[in-house]
């Protein structure tokens, strides 16, 4: 038996930060996740949630003396190691009076005792944080909590009090924090997030990317660990990565990220349930970070797996991220390391793998399954022509981080050319400063009737509030733009839809949003072949997934990014004899370029693969713009 861990120098233990250094620390020395530490609380009696003790660790949540008792037993910290803790604890309560806003610590002078369960024999607080001799309160009634009237004349005692009821109400996400996140190596804790690999198996605990992913990564995890059950050789493992999370815990990923995963587990299941079908498919999730800022960190371990004589056989990369600068540096690493790569909504046109960097003769292994900027451009122009004598361009070019966003100024670049004989107002606009550019430029616009929009659909939604608000609101606009614009659809954006007046839809001012979607299921259905998507769709909604989800597209094309990297994957040993055999990178590679003529039966249709630029082949369906608001 391991003896119980012990954190040295707690006695220099000062500030809010220094305990939580200490906390953190402790945990690590444990090796227990958060989850083990509920466990373990609960059934010493005390019951710790993990959300509030990984917010104990990470800043997210006040420190309270009976919680902080809770953790360190449930570490297992000695009895009396514990006094220790509680001698720290204090030691900073005193500070608090001294700087009190930076405290982070709670007392029962500022939050009932009443509203946790006690220790037993737990050390009291009275309001200057000295020991108490009163005993314990006792413990309410199951189901209820007994709360003493608050002083909120005292400003701590209401931030306690809130942050209290907060936790209480389950609304802090539980993340995993500082290098272990949930015990996978291949994960690291940064900027209040989980980035890296994450390997779901169905014993672990899979919220390191928050509650919304939770449930399709448990999902993920089952088919795991069914297809690794044969051993080495018969599986092979299939990478999905995007940016999964964000920087605030509490704040979910976009929704269109968590259809994509979902997407992606609807491929992986497909392709395992198809009998006498080899190797199986192991998904995992390579999480690039809020903005895709650690992009680094998502690809580095799948170096690793890559390897031929390693366990993981990693023979694939999909998903990829967003069409800009930090996933160009992905697949460059990614491409040099000789890795084959499927991305699933990259649509800028400087994404084949010609003009992101692949050597003539050698070339990038890239393929992407989503249709180019190029491609949702031109079927648009076909309705707009004749062109107006003037439009305006809201141009764009980079991220709110500040990097190239390359699907913005593909779309400028192909609006410009579109205009080129006509008159066009430009009006450049950098997401970094805020929404105020584009009330000004609403305000500017007077009765112009086609606006061309080369930015994010996040950025696009506060236009089309300010186009409301605008002195000429009665004169119909029209907004042109990329594939972004099918989160504007009302189930993926009901706040444009719902306020009286709407933002979209309302007649005394006629705002139409045109744009050619990835895939579209209204559109699929009505193509002869729609069994291909409609399979898909009786898949998604079993799993069960929302119906609703799929109104953007992203799910589609993951599924179809994750589909046609498992078909090169199954070419490449199609008539291999040895058993257990598994392609290699190369071999994956070489598939991927004969699909021209193989061609992929997708949820988005029968399409197939350019070998010379990676691009998407429409074999059936060519594509088509859709005009926001639809009719109801």
């Amino acid at each position: 038996m391991f003896p119980p861990p012990k954190v040295p120098d707690l006695d220099k233990v000062q500030t809010i930060h220094d305990l939580r250094d200490k906390l953190r620390e402790l945990r690590d020395r444990s090796g227990l996740s958060y989850s083990q530490i509920e466990t373990k609380s609960k059934k010493a009696g005390t019951v710790l949630a993990r959300a509030t003790a990984n917010g104990m660790v990470t800043g997210n949540s006040a420190i309270r003396k009976e919680t902080l008792s809770s953790f360190v037993l449930a570490c297992g910290v000695s009895e009396e190691d514990r006094l220790e803790w509680i001698q720290a604890w204090e030691r900073v309560k005193v500070r608090q009076g001294q700087h009190p806003a930076t405290s982070g610590l709670v007392s029962d002078a500022e939050v009932p005792p009443e509203a946790t369960d006690p220790l037993p024999g737990g050390i009291g607080s009275g309001a200057s944080g000295t020991p108490s001799s009163s005993p314990p309160p006792s413990k309410p009634s199951a189901g209820l909590i007994r709360w003493k009237k608050p002083n909120w004349r005292s400003r701590p005692a209401a931030i306690a009090v809130t942050a209290t009821l907060i936790t209480a109400a389950g609304v802090t996400m539980a993340l995993w924090p500082d290098g272990q996140c949930g015990g996978q190596k291949t994960l690291r804790w940064t900027g209040q997030q989980c980035v890296g690999v994450a390997v779901p198996q169905g014993t672990d605990d899979l919220g390191v990317f928050g509650s919304k992913l939770e449930p399709v990564m448990k999902l993920i995890g089952k088919q795991n660990d069914a297809a690794t059950k044969g051993g080495p050789g018969s599986y092979a493992t299939v990478a999905f990565m995007a940016p999964l999370t964000t920087t605030d815990p509490d704040l979910p990923p976009d929704p269109r990220t968590v259809s994509e995963v979902q997407g992606a587990y609807i491929a992986q299941k497909k392709a395992n349930d198809e009998p006498n079908k080899r190797p199986k498919i192991r998904l995992v999730l390579a999480n690039q970070g809020a903005g895709e800022a650690h992009w680094e960190d998502a690809v580095q371990p799948l170096e690793k797996m890559a390897d031929p004589h390693g366990p993981d056989h990693l023979l694939a990369v999909t998903g990829l991220g967003l069409s800009q600068d930090e996933t160009k540096k992905a697949t460059q690493w990614l491409a040099k390391r000789d890795i084959p790569m499927v991305g699933d909504i990259i649509t800028a046109d400087r994404f084949t793998k010609i003009a992101n960097g692949a050597e003539p003769g050698k070339g990038m292994c890239l393929a992407r399954v989503a249709i180019s900027n190029t491609q949702q451009l031109n079927a648009i122009a076909k309705q707009l022509k004749p062109a107006p004598a003037t439009a305006a361009l809201v141009g764009v070019s980079n991220t709110i981080a500040g990097t190239a966003d390359s699907y913005a100024s593909s779309l400028t670049a192909f609006f410009e050319q579109h205009h080129r004989h006509q008159r066009l107002k430009p009006y450049p606009y950098d997401p970094r400063g805020g929404s105020q550019a584009l009330d000004t430029t609403a305000q500017q616009l007077g009765k112009t009737n086609l606006v061309y929009f080369s930015g994010r659909a996040k950025n696009l939604k506060d236009f089309l509030r300010a186009l409301h608000n605008r002195p000429e609101r009665a004169t119909p606009i029209t907004v042109v733009t990329g594939s972004d614009g099918a989160l504007l659809q009302r189930s993926a954006s009901p706040d444009l839809y719902s306020g009286h007046p709407p933002v979209l839809g309302d007649p005394a001012a006629p705002i139409k949003v045109l744009y050619t979607p990835l895939a579209d299921p209204t559109q699929l259905k009505a193509h002869p072949s729609q069994n291909l998507y409609e399979d898909f769709e009786t898949a998604y909604t079993k799993a069960p997934f929302p119906r609703s989800d799929l109104d953007t597209g992203w799910a589609i094309t993951a599924h179809d990014a994750v589909l046609t990297a498992t078909t090169a994957i199954r070419k490449a040993i199609e008539n291999a004899t040895t058993p257990h055999a598994l392609p290699n990178l190369f071999g994956v590679c070489n598939q991927l370029g004969l699909l021209k003529d193989a061609g992929i039966n997708g949820a988005s249709g029968y399409f197939s693969i350019d070998p010379n630029t990676g691009d998407r082949i429409d074999r059936q369906l060519p594509p088509q713009p859709v005009t926001l608001p639809l009719p109801r």
